[in-house]
Formats: structure tokens, C-alpha cells, sequence
């Protein structure tokens, strides 16, 4: 996961090169990460204690 800067007030920052392809952003304590998207896949977002402790990424293959 890329990480993403976050400004004093919190803003956001996301250099559009990033965002030519499908993804998911995961905003948690203080801290923004960019995931691009599988063409086919499960992304799961594990939280503990309100915060996002982890992000799997399972790819498929379709035949």
C-alpha cells in the first residue's frame, strides 16, 4: 500500500497518477494508505480497537 500525505488540518493529498486504475483508500488514525484493485480479488479491511490493523489482498485467476 502506498502511503498518502495528510496536511496539518487533515486534507488529503493524492497525486492523480495514483488514480488511474480502480482503488480503495483506508483513512485511519491520522494516516491514509492507497490500495489499487485486482481485476478479480477480495480485499478485506481487519479493524481493532477502531483503528485498521490490517488490509489483505486475495487475488483470483478466472480460467
Amino acid at each position: 500500500m502506498d502511503p498518502l500525505k495528510l496536511d496539518l488540518n487533515g486534507a488529503l493529498y493524492i497525486p492523480a497518477e495514483k488514480l488511474i486504475v480502480p482503488c480503495v483508500i483506508v483513512v485511519s488514525d491520522g494516516k491514509a494508505k492507497l490500495q489499487p484493485l485486482q481485476a478479480f480479488g477480495t480485499l478485506e479491511v481487519i479493524v481493532q480497537d477502531n483503528k485498521v490493523s490490517r488490509i489483505n489482498n486475495k487475488e483470483s485467476i478466472v480460467f
